[in-house]
C-alpha cells in the first residue's frame, strides 16, 4: 500500500530522492521506534570476534518479542544484508541473548518471545522486493520511509506472512473454535498491514502495534483489546460489538 501525500495549499511538495544515512538513524531512535513501540535493547551489537558484523538494532516490541533492524538506503541495495543470518544467530546463542534482555527488563524475561522477526525500513520497495521476502520461512516486516522538506513518512508496505502459527500450542476448547475462526478470518481481512502471531497460549495481532490478544486458560477463551495503550478484556461474546471494538483499535494501532 502506498500512502499519498496531498497538498492542499498548492505549495509545490518535493520528495527528497535519498535521505542521509544519519537520518535514518536518528529518526528511528528519537521517532520511529516509539511509534513502532519498540525498546531499543542494543545498537551495533556485534556478533563476531572480527567486529565486521553486528545487529544494528536489537529490540523488543510491545508483545515482548524480538525485533531486528536494517536499514536499506540505495535502491539498488540488496533488500537483506545480514538480517536472516541475525535471527538464526539468535536462535542459537539464546543464552547469550537472554543475557541481554535481563540485563534490561529483568522483571519480564519469563515472558520475552525469543523468536526474533526482521523490519526492514527503505526509501523505495518495489515488487521484487515483495516477492522476494513471501519466499522465505521468516517473519519480514518492509516499511517505506521518506521525506518531504520538513516531513517524514513511515509506510508499511507489505509483511512475508499473515499468519505464524508455529509456536502455538493450546487446546482450543470446541465451544470457542468458530468465534475464533470468525475473529482471525475478520482481522486479517481488515488490511494487508496485520499479521497475526501466535505462541504457546496467546494469538496476537499487530498493525503498526500490537492491538488484540486472544488467549485460551483451560476451557476458557479472553479476548482483549487495546485502547489508549492499555488492554481490556472484553466481556460481551456478541460477535457484531466485537467487531466494533476491533475496528477502532486497528484505526489507533
Amino acid at each position: 500500500m502506498d500512502i499519498k501525500l496531498l497538498n492542499l495549499n498548492k505549495e509545490k511538495i518535493e520528495k527528497e530522492d535519498r535521505i542521509d544515512q544519519s537520518l535514518y538513524r536518528v529518526l528511528f531512535k528519537e521517532k520511529i521506534s516509539k511509534m513502532m513501540g519498540l525498546v531499543i535493547l542494543k545498537e551495533k551489537y556485534f556478533i563476531n570476534d572480527n567486529n565486521n558484523d553486528y545487529i544494528e538494532y536489537l529490540c523488543l516490541d510491545d508483545n515482548k518479542r524480538l525485533a531486528l533492524i536494517e536499514f536499506r538506503y540505495d535502491r539498488d541495495a540488496a533488500l537483506i544484508k545480514e538480517g536472516l543470518n541475525h535471527i538464526d544467530y539468535i536462535k542459537n546463542h539464546l543464552s547469550e541473548f537472554k543475557i541481554i534482555v535481563s540485563d534490561m527488563i529483568n522483571d519480564f524475561i519469563k515472558d520475552v518471545i525469543f523468536d526474533p522477526y526482521l523490519i526492514i525500513i527503505a526509501s523505495n520497495l518495489n515488487k521484487n522486493d515483495y516477492n522476494a521476502i513471501s519466499h522465505l520461512p521468516y517473519d519480514i516486516e518492509l516499511y517505506t520511509l521518506n521525506k518531504y522538506k520538513n516531513n517524514a513518512i513511515l509506510n508499511k508496505s507489505n509483511i512475508s506472512r499473515k499468519m505464524n502459527l508455529n509456536s502455538f500450542d493450546a487446546n482450543i476448547d470446541s465451544k470457542y473454535k468458530n468465534i475464533c475462526m470468525k475473529i482471525i478470518d475478520y482481522v486479517l481481512d481488515i488490511s494487508e498491514e496485520i499479521s497475526l502471531y501466535g505462541y504457546k497460549n496467546k494469538m496476537v495481532f499487530k498493525r503498526l502495534n500490537a492491538f488484540l490478544l486472544i488467549e485460551f486458560n483451560d476451557d476458557l477463551m479472553n479476548i482483549y483489546i487495546k485502547k489508549n495503550n492499555k488492554w481490556n478484556i472484553i466481556k460481551n461474546n456478541d460477535i457484531d460489538k466485537i467487531y466494533d471494538s476491533i475496528n477502532k483499535a486497528v484505526d489507533e494501532y
